[in-house]
């Protein structure tokens, strides 16, 4: 079994970070889009390993996952039951969006789960991995991705950067990233990410259309996407190794999951209220406007990790329900 690391609760506080950024009113949300989902699932791949006790691991993930799923999609159409007059029941995702992370995520896992018990050879199962990725490119692109059950292909996709991140961390333990090597990999991330973002926007005219966001794989070249999404998430990583660790961010990394279902219907209301200001008029105005609104959700969210954690912790994944 892994040991945990500190540094996973840090990245993930970053991340959550640029979440609940590339959901503000940020210009360039798109660049953040890339990588920033990708980025948990291949936290998650860092932490993954193939347990001897199936059901276990299973059970596990889904007090972890699958219980506060279930808990904030419920509260979410009961919210939207007392804004809207006639709320569909649909409207409790559109409202709440991010969740489907949770539902990606745990499909993922359990699919990455079955692959490593039937596949033991690490080639075949990078091959395997690879396929299931490009298929779900190929259905999104083709525009039929959506017509298969639990949203699979986006699963799919999330098994490369679940796989990416377990390779990473064997790699790691052989590869001692310290010294000079961190800062050439460093540079060498940097330069793959801008180089492929640049060939995006040059091309295709705008970085979203190969962004990992919402119910699908947005891409128009599934090699550009590989290369922005992984370099930044490389990136990132290296960054987050090197700088010194912030208690408050590793507080909310620890539990980012909360983070992610209560920070979207507040902000998208900051937006609304944002983008009427006379500050929205002019770039500098903007950028005040997303300081503002970024300070705000980090509060909100470490008041309600606060209250999760002390009141309903076995919805909220912080002890086991079942």
């Amino acid at each position: 079994m892994k040991e945990y690391n500190p540094v996973f609760d840090f990245i993930k506080g970053i991340g959550i970070f640029l979440v609940v950024l590339g959901h503000t009113l940020c210009p360039s949300h798109f660049l953040i889009n890339v990588f920033h989902m990708p980025l948990f699932f291949f936290i998650s791949g860092m932490t993954f390993h193939d347990p001897d006790d199936i059901r276990n691991f299973i059970l596990k993930k889904i007090n972890r996952i699958m219980v506060p799923y279930v808990f904030f999609t419920i509260l979410s159409v009961l919210i939207c039951f007392l804004i809207y007059e006639s709320p569909k029941l649909s409207s409790g995702f559109d409202f709440n969006e991010p969740l489907w992370f949770l539902q990606t995520l745990f499909l993922g896992l359990m699919i990455y789960l079955f692959l490593c018990k039937v596949i033991s050879n690490r080639i075949y199962l990078t091959f395997v991995v690879f396929l299931l990725a490009f298929i779900s490119y190929y259905t999104t692109k083709i525009g039929i991705a959506e017509s298969f059950p639990w949203h699979i292909m986006r699963a799919f996709m999330a098994l490369l950067f679940i796989h990416f991140g377990c390779l990473f961390s064997s790699l790691s333990n052989v590869i001692v990233l310290k010294g000079g090597r961190q800062y050439v990999v460093l540079l060498l991330s940097g330069v793959i990410y801008c180089m492929s973002c640049l060939i995006s926007m040059y091309k295709y005219y705008e970085c979203e259309s190969f962004s990992f966001v919402g119910s699908q794989v947005y891409t128009y070249n599934f090699v550009l996407f590989l290369l922005a999404s992984i370099s930044g998430i490389i990136f990132v990583v290296i960054i987050c190794n090197m700088l010194k660790y912030n208690r408050f961010i590793c507080y909310l990394g620890g539990d980012s999951l909360i983070v992610l279902c209560v920070h979207f219907p507040v902000i998208e209301q900051l937006n609304i209220i944002a983008s009427k200001t006379f500050l929205y008029t002019f770039n500098v105005g903007k950028v005040i406007l997303m300081v503002m609104i970024v300070s705000i959700i980090m509060l909100w969210s470490f008041l309600c990790v606060k209250i999760c954690n002390k009141y309903i912790p076995q919805w909220t994944g912080f002890k086991n329900l079942l």
